[in-house]
């Protein structure tokens, strides 16, 4: 088994996105992200400074907007309106979970596709469906989810061949599980969906050539879920008195699988990137430059396994 890290996936990302951010700057556009934050989730918290940091290394402006764990549906609608609503703000991004006393549905529709740069509205998600690809229609003001991207932009990045091989995703979240497995079908690979209530899970995991887990349960997946030298990429992360640990008992596939990605190290760190992509994206668009996706997504082939 070979650790499937991001290491050089994120640098060459990171480098890519600093000269379309400096491109920007120099035709007089700030590429703006606002993330909007209802605090008392640790998790949610750690994101959003996550993301600070990063917008800030790669020229972007960060507008973070906190609001407090009572806030009710009609503060999160008039800040989401508000952040929409200001021309110089080219992203808004909702950190997940909203608290349950909350509208989300309402909420989430509330973010205009042209910013919405996760997808997390109803008429985001349904343009997921309808793309032809894995890459952004270029000139149109849609955005693809960030996880499912990067999964995908790892995958390439590898050379790990997608067009016909069987992947089989765990989970079904709007999120990341079903925008997942439409991203992977756009790519030609044949796709099998496994959830909470698939009943003998690993007889259906032990097909994929490519095992993608996002179930939310630490270290649900080990070697009898996988066919040796099957790809595993687990997109789950679990703080745990022993560490942070993923949905894949990693340990367990050592001499099994061909690559797994390790938590952390994983897929989390090119999330937050494909983020700041799709707000330079979008940033890109509000200035007339509608067909400038570089080599990150739009150009991306398949290329054999080397």
């Amino acid at each position: 088994m070979a650790l499937l890290s991001t290491k050089r996936v994120v640098e060459n990302v990171d480098r890519q996105l600093l000269q379309r951010s400096h491109a920007l700057l120099d035709h007089g556009v700030r590429p703006s992200l606002s993330a909007i934050l209802v605090e008392g989730d640790p998790a949610s918290v750690t994101y959003f400074h996550a993301k600070r940091r990063l917008a800030e290394k790669l020229g972007v402006a960060f507008r973070g907007v906190k609001l407090p764990a009572d806030a009710s549906t009609d503060d999160l609608l008039q800040t989401v309106r508000r952040c929409s609503e200001d021309p110089s703000v080219h992203g808004v991004f909702l950190e997940m979970p909203l608290p349950s006393h909350v509208d989300s549905l309402r909420i989430r529709n509330a973010v205009p596709v042209a910013k919405d740069i996760d997808c997390v509205s109803d008429a985001a998600i349904g343009l997921v469906l309808t793309a032809s690809s894995a890459v952004p229609a270029a000139g149109v003001a849609t955005h693809l989810p960030a996880t499912p991207l990067a999964v995908l932009e790892l995958l390439h990045a590898a050379r790990i061949p997608v067009a016909g091989s069987h992947a089989v995703v765990v989970g079904r979240s709007l999120t990341v599980g079903r925008p997942l497995a439409l991203l992977l079908l756009a790519e030609n690979a044949t796709v099998t969906v496994c959830h909470s209530r698939t009943t003998d899970l690993a007889r259906y995991t032990r097909w994929a050539d490519i095992l993608c887990v996002a179930a939310g349960k630490p270290h649900l997946i080990g070697q009898d879920h996988v066919r040796k030298g099957a790809v595993v990429i687990d997109i789950g992360i679990h703080a745990t008195p022993e560490g942070l640990v993923g949905d894949v008992d990693t340990q367990a596939l050592v001499d099994h699988a061909s690559w797994v990605t390790p938590v952390p190290g994983g897929v989390g760190a090119l999330t937050t990137r494909m983020i700041l992509a799709n707000v330079l994206r979008a940033a890109e668009l509000s200035c007339g430059h509608a067909d400038s996706t570089d080599d990150l997504l739009a150009r991306r082939k398949e290329r054999p396994t080397s």
